[in-house]
């Protein structure tokens, strides 16, 4: 209490106007009477104080306060325990100090080149203030326009370059087609779109490497880690998006079972970076916190620009690269969702002569669900929780299998071994996909494939299910496809995952909803008939929130469809998928992360963890490295 009552009374008599006095730093010079010496420093252990050598000289003491307690500068210590006042002053007076060898601490006693030093800092301190105040002032000020109108050019640029993505891999699908009407033989239509597949999948191979690796895979795991802090160099160049543009429009224009929801997030945080070097935008670049959130609003309006989703489409990127989340940035990451989502509809409904801005499924569902389909949708969630931790698993097991074998075969050396993989799954998902060998379906266009899937019709009057065994054909599409897209997301090109498994999903839907219509033709309660579609749009759903983890899933697929009749059905399903997969392990993005060697960070499933330690999950087998010790041999052996 008397400490207390001193430093309180300390505290009372020195103010920030009027700073005490401290007197300079000075030693005496050597001389033959009084030869130089290095100061040494004794600590005790009892009290922890410093205890000067005999004979040194008392100006090297700290000068005290009237009080008698310690203030060499004039430091205020506040009840918190932080320290404050003429901080630059210390700084100077240190920055004479001279480290020379361990122990030994010579101090500089030349007043005028002190003096010199403490302009110097003075100045530079004052310059360094001027330009953070400057800064500052229009990071909070001056450049909240600047913010606006940097959001709206992402949001159009990305949708702008999501549609003409759109519409060339359309026009290659429709090429790849037209391709089959050349010749009338059965066998030149069969090597013709096995052909094209072939050529546009090694293209994309090729492309990928020589221009930028970095646009390999999805981008999403790869977000993930930059949103965390880690800085991977050129993956937001230039280079990467025109490789990831090219590459992608290729495998998808050649059949590839892939999707471009992730990539088109890669794309979308190249294009926030890229704006960040125009000169009225540079100052994004110079703050790292709002790089980031410019960063993370191009993740959401990738998603949103893909689906034209926008309340989904940032949701998702949340769910998918964030760890935390701030929420000061929603609204930058909504507005520029919409941004995007409205840009991509008004370019489809000039270009495409769509009717009005409706959603991208139209599902039209006139009767909604009885509550007693309730278990069959739970069920759904089940069958896809499994599936998607199976999906997961196989991907894991070929990207393993890859990394093992090698080609050692003189043949298949010759043709260069980067080849050999993508080329035998190019030649596979073409036969499999062949329109004339088990049916045209399986060559169909993604977008028109769900609008079949989702229909409320039968799915024997679509043209393209029409002579076949309705139940055989949807297996075979949901097996092959589910293998084909497990194997085509490891190729080394620009990939997606989650349009795959989204209708991968609405088959398996669809599977159940047809036995549903079949065994109960007026419904589990008469007068409420059972809609295959409406399965469909669950198990959709269901399959993409279970592969990617991610509850916003049921927020997309309302946007996509526009219904909001199937809205606990589909959430349903999707929590319980979600947790079913989750049993056995992470998500598709999680697991990618993993096997590339980027930072994670894993869930700790401890039994007590109210009394556990930090030390208690720290690794204890440690690898020294010894300052006077350790040679570069035992490094090499290390």
């Amino acid at each position: 209490e008397h400490a207390a009552q001193q430093h309180s009374d300390a505290s009372m008599l020195q103010t920030e106007d009027t700073p005490p006095p401290h007197p300079p730093v000075s030693s005496p010079r050597p001389s033959s009477d009084n030869p130089a010496r290095p100061l040494t420093i004794e600590i005790t252990e009892a009290s922890g104080t410093e205890t000067p050598p005999a004979g040194a000289s008392d100006s090297l003491a700290p000068p005290t306060s009237s009080l008698g307690a310690p203030d060499s500068y004039a430091y205020e210590q506040t009840v918190y325990g932080s320290f404050r006042e003429t901080l630059k002053k210390a700084a100077a007076e240190f920055a004479t100090m001279t480290f020379r060898e361990p122990g030994a601490l010579e101090l500089e006693g030349n007043l005028s080149q002190q003096a010199r030093i403490r302009g110097r800092m003075d100045s530079r301190v004052a310059e360094y203030e001027g330009r953070m105040g400057r800064l500052m002032r229009k990071l909070m000020s001056g450049s909240n326009a600047h913010v606006w109108a940097f959001l709206a050019l992402l949001g159009i640029s990305t949708a702008a370059i999501g549609f003409a993505m759109d519409l060339t891999i359309f026009y290659l699908d429709e090429l790849h087609h037209l391709l089959m009407d050349v010749t009338g033989n059965a066998v030149g239509q069969f090597f013709l779109w096995s052909l094209f597949t072939a050529i546009l999948v090694l293209l994309s191979v090729h492309i990928t490497r020589l221009i930028s690796k970095h646009a390999v895979g999805s981008g999403i795991p790869q977000m993930k880690s930059i949103l965390s802090g880690l800085i991977l160099r050129h993956y937001l160049d230039l280079r990467a998006l025109i490789s990831k543009i090219i590459g992608l429009c290729l495998a998808l224009g050649g059949g590839m079972i892939i999707g471009k929801e992730g990539p088109l997030v890669h794309v979308a945080a190249i294009i926030s970076n890229v704006l960040t070097r125009i000169p009225i935008f540079q100052f994004i670049a110079l703050s790292d916190t709002m790089r980031t959130n410019m960063l993370a609003a191009g993740c959401a309006v990738g998603v949103s620009s893909n689906f034209g989703s926008p309340i989904g489409g940032v949701l998702f990127s949340v769910e998918v690269t964030h760890i935390y989340y701030s929420v000061s940035n929603y609204w930058k990451a909504f507005f520029v969702a919409v941004a995007g989502a409205l840009t991509f509809r008004l370019l489809g409904s000039v270009l495409e002569n769509e009717r009005s801005l409706t959603s991208l499924f139209d599902t039209d569902f006139t009767v909604p669900p009885d509550s007693s389909e309730l278990v069959i949708f739970a069920t759904i969630g089940v069958v896809c929780g499994l599936l998607s931790a199976l999906f997961i698993w196989l991907h894991e097991k070929i990207i393993m299998l890859r990394r093992r074998v090698k080609v050692t075969h003189p043949f298949w050396q010759k043709f260069n071994t980067v080849n050999t993989f993508p080329f035998i799954i190019a030649l596979v998902t073409a036969v499999l996909t062949f329109p004339r060998l088990i049916g045209g379906f399986m060559g169909q266009f993604p977008r028109d494939t769900v609008d079949n899937l989702f229909s409320q019709e039968r799915l024997e009057s679509q043209s393209e299910w029409k002579g076949i065994d309705i139940y055989a054909a949807l297996l075979l599409f949901f097996t092959i496809k589910f293998v084909l897209c497990a194997i085509s997301i490891s190729l080394p090109i620009p990939s997606g995952v989650y349009a795959p498994v989204f209708f991968l999903g609405a088959a398996l839907g669809r599977i159940v909803g047809e036995l549903m219509q079949e065994f109960f033709p007026q419904g589990l309660i008469p007068g409420t008939p059972i809609i295959p579609g409406g399965y469909a749009v669950v198990g959709a759903a269901a399959l993409a929130g279970g592969v990617t983890r991610t509850i916003s899933s049921a927020v997309i697929v309302s946007e996509l469809t526009g219904d909001l009749h199937y809205t606990l059905p589909v959430l349903t399903a999707v929590l319980i998928s979600c947790a079913v997969a989750n049993i056995f392990g992470v998500s598709i993005y999680d697991s990618t992360q993993q096997l590339l060697g980027l930072p994670y960070f894993p869930e700790l499933h401890l039994k007590n963890p109210e009394k556990t330690t930090a030390g208690d999950i720290m690794s204890r087998n440690l690898v020294c490295l010894y300052k006077t010790d350790t040679t570069y041999g035992d490094v090499q052996e290390m």
